[in-house]
């Protein structure tokens, strides 16, 4: 039998349909999306995704700021963004902007590299996968680099009335690593993950058995 999807507008049950590179699969009810199937997506994903782990490197190596006010400098790196709150005594503020900083965009890379890497390179299927692959599209959901970035420029904006600024490297490399994640997530799409993950098991049973034989 085959597979049987529903439309996420109508709710008309459709079969689903085999697509090809850059087609685009329409609910024949409410002509609403139903799949789609963009040309190297998920390589493209993957690639971003290793950008973006060498662009956070620059990022909390380098300064971002510099602020000079009435003859005195202080320099200022991405990590004490969110250890100031902790400094100052508030520790739930520190483990929220450190998760919107740091911990979920990174923890989405990493699993990202680890279930795109060995599909993409080595047509197999590492430990865990599809676990991880549950939890990567529960975080997608949960990236909000972009909110950050944007109360981060109106309060720049905000203090260059009161003090001289330098943008450091390390701002700029943050902002690139924005860029990047938001590409590599635009370019995960559900399906084409999903479809190509279920043909890559298959394959490695058919492998498999192979062997036996």
């Amino acid at each position: 039998m085959d597979e049987l999807i529903i439309c996420s507008h109508c709710d008309l049950l459709l079969k689903r349909p085999a697509l090809n590179h850059q087609e685009i699969a329409r609910c024949p009810r409410c002509q609403s999306v139903l799949r789609d199937r963009p040309k190297s997506s998920l390589p493209y994903s993957l690639s971003f995704s290793v950008a973006c782990l060498f662009l956070m490197a620059c990022a909390l190596y380098f300064p971002i700021l510099a602020i000079e006010k009435a003859g005195t400098s202080h320099i200022m790196y991405l990590f004490q963004a969110s250890w100031g709150f902790l400094e100052h005594g508030y520790p739930l503020l520190f483990t929220i902007v450190s998760s919107v900083l740091f911990v979920v965009p990174v923890l989405i890379l990493l699993i990202l590299i680890y279930l795109l890497f060995p599909m993409l390179i080595l047509k197999r299927v590492w430990p865990a996968s599809l676990l991880l692959s549950k939890v990567l599209f529960q975080l997608k959901a949960w990236s909000m680099i972009d909110v950050f970035l944007i109360a981060t420029l109106a309060s720049l904006t905000k203090l260059t009335s009161i003090a001289n600024i330098e943008f450091g490297l390390g701002l700029w490399a943050y902002l690139l690593f924005a860029i990047f994640l938001a590409a590599a997530l635009a370019n995960l799409n559900s399906a084409r993950f999903w479809d190509y993950l279920e043909k890559v098991q298959c394959h490695c049973k058919i492998k498999q058995q192979h062997h036996k034989v």
